[in-house]
Formats: C-alpha cells, structure tokens, sequence
C-alpha cells in the first residue's frame, strides 16, 4: 500500500523538484547579475 502511493507520488515530486531547481537557478543568475554591475 506505501509503495503503491510512492511509486504514484514520484512524478509530482519530480515536478516539484524540478520548479524549484529552477527558481534556484533564477536566483543564482540574478545574484550573479547584480554581481557584475
């Protein structure tokens, strides 16, 4: 019964992960942005 909920679960915690890798990486660029000025 756990496994069955993981194994569902895991394509909506890969979205999850993968939107905030890339809020993440918004925030670096920004940071490194305002670095150069």
């Amino acid at each position: 019964m756990l496994t069955s909920i993981q194994i569902f679960n895991i394509p909506e915690i890969n979205k999850i992960i993968l939107e905030y890798k890339y809020q993440i990486d918004e925030i670096y660029n920004i940071i490194l942005f305002l670095d150069d000025i």
